[in-house]
């Protein structure tokens, strides 16, 4: 399933770990934080460094279908669609 903007969703939360990183922090919290606000059917969107696999496992647990793209070196953008079920 393909995750677009043009989904009808809430608005999307939108947040880039690359500072977190950066500064030696583990964004992991903050992420699972931010994810727990997303509605039902609602969008978390993650900024990171490299496509972080064992978060969009561990996301998938809790409802969430994940795509990953990267938009150049060093950074790429995951869309993680909460279920409508959820």
């Amino acid at each position: 399933m393909a995750i677009t903007d043009s989904d009808n969703a809430p608005e999307a939360i939108h947040l880039d770990v690359r500072p977190l990183l950066a500064a030696g922090e583990n964004p992991l919290g903050v992420v699972l934080d931010h994810a727990a606000e997303v509605p039902p059917g609602g969008l978390l969107i993650v900024e990171a460094p490299f496509d972080p696999v064992p978060l969009r496992s561990l996301l998938s647990d809790e409802g969430f279908v994940a795509q990953a793209r990267m938009v150049g070196p060093g950074h790429w953008t995951v869309r993680f669609r909460r279920s409508a079920e959820s």
